[in-house]
């Protein structure tokens, strides 16, 4: 283990936030414009454009670095605006942008922009190929998916070589790495629009399951993640950039989460393979916790316990749980009034054997996909 340049980077929704992280210790701050990012529910949170500009120059001042979150997904009446934004930042001088949309690639090569481009978590990147197609594209540095191993996020670097950030801290959703529709469903209000209203965090219900009971259960509710006792061997498997989660959060709290994580990596940046956690850190960690901590799936495949089942640490979030209605016979359009396209309709189908495609060839099926991960085709 010979990484020095380790960077601990913590997130700010407001003034009072920054101001607090980057005197606690952060290396550089991730945060949101009052427009196109993931975290867009609460009116009082992100930054205007004016203190964007401020942010930068405070943050520069103290040689640290300033990431804005562009991560949300984008509609074409919306490109126009979003270009505008990119070239407002460009000028500013921010160090870096973190996006989900590969629209954001292409629309950087065209308006001939310089600014780095780190591909967001909610890319959900999980393998070396993922990684290095974006890199080929552009991407300097990734935001590995939540969801995965150790062994994983060591392959990807030694297969890749490409900047790695990675969670260390802070809320997990029960999809896999955000990608979840839950809201966007229940109220019309997508995750990846920035207004999620977190159904994940209400309680359920179970009908037809046996032993299931009555009772209402955060049968969603994910514990939060917590690396600290690992931070050294995520060093190891080539992790260069450790983020804390809450963009949503108080200063206070940012603040004692990075004094806590930045005590640690210092010590394994100046002590290598002697470094070890601090006890009396950890047990301040469990004290002033949110949730309940798990370590998700860094050393194997996630279970049930990961979920907080009681709720008992469930903080109160400003949404409730709404009834869902039941489609009825009427919800339906009859296909007498849907208008008819001249086009003709072709069917495809990917087939895993070539006993499925023998039984479908005479179905109507304009196409046919063989996965190359079925051999015996």
């Amino acid at each position: 283990m010979k990484n020095t340049h380790i960077e601990l980077l913590a997130p700010a929704g407001k003034w009072e936030a920054l101001e607090k992280v980057a005197t606690a210790g952060a290396d550089a701050v991730y945060l949101g414009g009052k427009r196109f990012n993931m975290r867009l529910l609460r009116s009082g949170f992100n930054f205007s454009d004016q203190e964007l500009g401020d942010a930068v120059d405070y943050l520069h001042e103290q040689d640290k670095r300033l990431y804005i979150t562009v991560n949300n997904l984008y509609y074409d009446e919306e490109i126009e605006e979003l270009s505008d934004y990119l070239l407002f930042l460009e000028e500013l001088g921010v160090d870096a942008l973190i996006i989900q949309d590969s629209a954001i690639i292409k629309l950087h090569q065209q308006l001939g922009l310089t600014v780095p481009l780190h591909a967001s978590v909610q890319m959900g990147l999980g393998s070396s190929e993922a990684v290095k197609f974006f890199a080929g594209h552009g991407i300097s540095r990734v935001i590995l998916s939540k969801n995965l191993s150790l062994q994983e996020i060591a392959q990807i670097h030694q297969e890749t070589g490409i900047d790695i950030e990675y969670f260390a801290h802070g809320d997990l959703c029960i999809s896999h790495t955000g990608q979840c529709v839950m809201s966007n469903i229940i109220a019309s209000e997508s995750g990846n629009r920035g207004v999620c209203i977190k159904p994940c965090r209400w309680q359920y219900t179970l009908e037809g399951v046996d032993g299931a009971g009555n009772e209402a259960t955060y049968y969603l509710a994910h514990k939060d993640l917590c690396l600290y006792s690992h931070l050294k061997a995520l060093v190891t498997a080539g992790v260069s950039s450790f983020k804390i989660e809450g963009r949503m959060r108080e200063g206070d709290f940012l603040a004692f989460l990075v004094k806590i994580y930045r005590k640690a990596l210092d010590d394994i940046i100046a002590n290598q393979e002697d470094a070890r956690p601090d006890p009396e850190d950890e047990k301040k960690l469990q004290e002033n916790r949110v949730r309940n901590f798990t370590t998700a799936n860094l050393f194997g495949r996630t279970r049930i316990n990961v979920v907080d089942l009681s709720g008992e640490r469930e903080p109160f979030f400003p949404t409730r749980a709404r009834p869902l209605k039941r489609l009825q016979a009427d919800d339906y359009i009859e296909s007498s009034d849907i208008k008819k396209d001249a086009t003709p309709i072709e069917f495809t189908v990917k087939v895993a054997n070539q006993d499925m495609l023998t039984s479908l060839k005479d179905a109507g099926i304009n196409r046919f996909i063989l996965g190359y991960e079925y051999p015996e085709l």
